[in-house]
């Protein structure tokens, strides 16, 4: 088995957005404006983590990411939306690969 060095790995981070309104909800993922290095490195664990947006709910949806490598790092504080009916809910995730 390979060693790495901290010089050899990239962490990447993303936002996962879980809006709720009464029974549903919408899943969004935010890479962050500078994603080249997953993009570069990683295509495929790019292209897939966008497919996110697909799922109907918290749990497929971190399960998803889940399973493609990304990693719960912590959940960042709810925001109440401006309808106050709703809500938005964040996860911080990360993602470490090898150059």
């Amino acid at each position: 088995m390979e060693e790495t060095t901290p010089q050899s790995t990239i962490t990447q981070f993303c936002v996962l957005q879980v809006s709720t309104t009464f029974f549903t909800a919408k899943v969004d993922i935010e890479m962050g404006l500078n994603k080249s290095l997953i993009d570069q490195f990683k295509p495929d664990v790019s292209k897939r983590s966008m497919r996110v947006t697909e799922e109907n709910n918290l749990v497929d949806a971190l399960n998803y990411m889940s399973s493609l490598g990304w990693e719960f790092v912590q959940e960042l504080p709810p925001k109440v939306l401006f309808d106050r009916t709703s809500t938005e809910r964040q996860y911080l995730l990360k993602y470490t690969f090898s150059r």
